[in-house]
Order: structure tokens, then sequence, then C-alpha cells
């Protein structure tokens, strides 16, 4: 008998070993389809940005007029090459906003020589509380149907403005639009490209704009600038903007972001936290956009699931629900019945698991989908079945029936952004972010 319980006791080893190995393989090969799926979609950016910027380039000349907006202070040593970039557009029907906020340096006498070479380029000065407000001023000032903007310290790419004219064309209904940007920042090796589908939901981890690639028509719904914001006030802007329809992509390099400089906003010691607390203020602003999803099993009977919708309406949630795998029922909010477009339909904020248990292959596509998660579990739940999700960099949390508050939940998918920033001691920055004196959100 201890004879065949060793050996009993090494098969079961040699198992679990098994087991171990295969499930380690599959990751391995999860982990190289992502891999192979995010090559893909860059190359196909790649093709879409070099096919569309060679149709613009042949594309005949065009008498609308386009105003760009740059604010400066202190950058007569760039200026010449910003200025410089946008006289070699292709479309030259442009006129170019440059608010001098009140600079000591020599760059009135630079602007005042390229007004008097170019009369495209208007110039005025005087002392501004920051960006955003000498940004508002060249929007009021503007007399071209279409807006695009140049940071100072950055170049335009030759074929951008041609590129918003034609884009808006093409798409008479769009009221804001977005280009590629090129990234310079030698440190990091070779240039590379940054042009990605629009999600709000990876915005509120990564901006995937900023005002040098935004363009849109004169006028736009909420393409203001948030005078008391100098950090994200772009960010802010730009989600304000999208808030009922998604902004369209235009395949052309827009701006070469020059990542080597010293003396952007971007790196003053304070900027992260400022950064931080811009997004806080603005996603507080706005409904969360939560997706429930019936992963419960036995599957959540008819109450339990008008109970669970009802829990983020009371919320004040944008609600959709996903019956993974099973028939969809009317409930008066988006359905589906697939995770992965469901989570992109919405653009969730956050996907609510209504769950007893939660395995590896269904965290792996919310960790594809870049989607922020929690588990509401039903009554009854052991919670050490979901241990697996609580260590997940995604989860914001396991509550039970009741699910958590709207601050509560907040403040839980502010530290899953902080710590998917990749910065260090996440807690005590966003802390140090929340000590900040505090912003007024805007209404919605």
């Amino acid at each position: 008998m201890a004879a065949l319980r060793a050996r009993l006791e090494r098969l079961e080893q040699r198992a679990a070993d098994q087991d171990f190995a295969l499930r380690h393989a599959q990751d391995r090969l999860t982990d190289v389809e992502r891999v192979v799926d995010r090559l893909d979609a860059a190359a196909a950016r790649a093709d879409r940005i070099a096919a569309t910027t060679a149709l613009v380039g042949v594309l005949p000349p065009s008498t609308e007029r386009v105003s760009v907006v740059m604010p400066t202070r202190n950058r007569a040593h760039v200026l010449p090459r910003a200025l410089a970039s946008v006289r070699a557009q292709s479309l030259q029907t442009w006129e170019l906003l440059v608010i001098d906020d009140g600079s000591t340096d020599a760059t009135p006498e630079v602007l005042a020589e390229a007004a008097r070479e170019d009369p495209r380029i208007r110039v005025v000065r005087g002392d501004f509380a920051n960006s955003s407000t000498a940004r508002n001023l060249a929007l009021d000032l503007a007399t071209a149907p279409y807006v695009a903007y140049l940071d100072d310290d950055n170049v335009m790419g030759p074929q951008w403005l041609r590129a918003v004219v034609w884009a808006f064309e093409r798409h008479p209904g769009a009221q804001i639009g977005y280009g590629a940007r090129v990234m310079d920042a030698p440190l990091h090796g070779t240039p590379w490209t940054e042009f990605e589908t629009w999600s709000r939901r990876r915005m509120q981890f990564r901006c995937l704009t900023d005002q040098n690639v935004l363009a849109h028509r004169a006028g736009a719904p909420d393409m203001r600038y948030d005078e008391a914001l100098d950090i994200g006030s772009d960010w802010a802007a730009a989600l304000r903007a999208t808030e009922t329809s998604d902004p369209v992509m235009i395949p052309v390099v827009a701006t070469i972001y020059d990542a080597a400089s010293t003396d952007r906003l971007s790196e003053r010691p304070d900027a992260y936290l400022r950064w931080l607390q811009v997004q806080r203020a603005e996603l507080r602003r706005r409904p969360l956009r939560v997706l429930g999803v019936d992963l419960a099993s036995p599957p959540l009977g008819d109450e339990a699931t008008a109970a669970a919708v009802g829990l983020w309406r009371d919320a004040g949630a944008r609600i959709g629900w996903c019956a993974e795998g099973r028939p969809v029922r009317e409930l008066g909010v988006p359905s589906h019945d697939d995770l992965e477009p469901a989570i992109e339909a919405l653009d969730a904020d956050v996907v609510a698991l209504h769950a007893r248990r939660v395995v590896a292959s269904q965290l792996d596509r919310l960790a594809r989908a870049e989607s922020p998660f929690i588990v509401v579990a039903p009554e009854g739940t052991d919670l050490d079945d979901l241990a697996i999700v609580r260590d997940h960099e995604m989860c914001a949390g396991v509550w039970g029936p009741a699910g958590p508050g709207r601050a509560e939940l907040l403040d839980a998918l502010d530290l899953i952004r902080v710590r998917k920033l990749g910065l260090p001691d996440a807690e005590d920055l966003l802390a140090r972010a929340v000590e900040l004196e505090q912003l007024d959100p805007r209404p919605a």
C-alpha cells in the first residue's frame, strides 16, 4: 500500500507539472498572438497613412481655408522651424494665429520678421494666464471654416492641412478629426508613428491625441480649452468634443513631435500630479459607461438581472449588458452576447462581471481589450473562488451583490490608471494628486 501511495503521489505530481506547463504554454501562445495582432494592426495603420498621404498629395489645389493656432512664450530658438513647416504646407490657403504670451527673449523679433515676410501670419501679444487662454483667444480670432493646432516646438507634416480639408469634405457630418504623429525621442531609438483607433476607454490610460494632431470645424461644440488648466486641457477638450460621436481618423502625419526638448510643460516636476488631477475632475464630470456581464453559473434570473441593471442606473451610469454566450433578453439597454464586441460598442469605462468565479481565459480577453473590470458576486458566492482576479492589474475590486458606490468605484479606477501608467509608488502619487487644490468639474 505504501508503494502504491508513493506511486500515486508521483503520478499526481507529474499531472500537476504537466498541467502547469500546459497553462504556461497557453499563456506564452496568448502573448505571441497579442504581439502578432499588434504588429498586424500597426502594419495596417502604416499602410493607411502611406496610401492616404499619396492620395492627398495628388488632389487638386483647394481654396478652402484653415486657421492654425499656435501659442508661444520664450521659444525663439525653435519657432523658425515650426513657422517654416506651416509655410511649407501643400495647402496654401491658411492663416496662422500666433499668440505670444509675454515673451522676454527674441520671440517678438522672430515673429515680427515672419509676419513681414508672410501676411498670412497674424501675431497677437499679451499676458495670458496660460496656453489654454491663448488658444481660446486664437479660436475667437480665427476666420477659417476649419481649425488646426501646432505647438511652437513641433513641426507640421507637409500634407496635414490639405488632408484636414479633404477629410471634412469627405465626412460632412463630422465635427472633429485627428491625424498621426511621428515621435522623435532620441533616447528611445529611432522615431516611431502613433496613430490608434479612437477609444475613450484607452484615453483613460494614455492620450491618443494632443492638440497637435487635432482638427475641427470652426465653432465645434466643446472645442474650447479649460482656462483653469495648463496641463491636460487638450485631453479634456477632446473627451468633451467626442462625448456623443467619435472623431474622424485622418491617416496623414499631422506633426513631428519633438520629445527631446527639456522645457516642455510635461517635463515639469509636478506634471504627473497635475495630469492626475485633471483626469480625476474630468472623469467625475460625466456619467460612467458600465458594461454589466452575466457570467454567473447558473445564469442570473430575470429578477436578478433587472436588479443588476437597476444598480448601475441608480448610480447614474450609461449601462450596457452582455449575457455571455446566452440569449439576450430585452432590458431597455444596449444588449450583446459576446464580451469583446460589447466592450467596443459601449466603449465601456469599466466592465462589471456579475460572476461567482472567473477563469483565466476571461481575464485574457479583458486584458486584450485594455478594459478595467470589477466583480460583483451574487448572493452566496464563495469569495475564495474569486482569488484569481484580486491581483490582476486591471481589477478595480471585488464586491458583493450591492456593488460599489459611484465614488468608491471612481477612486478604485483612479488607482488602476496610475498603476497602468507604470509610475512608481502609485498609491502615494494618487494621494498627493488628491491633496492638490481641487478642480471643480465642469457640468456635463
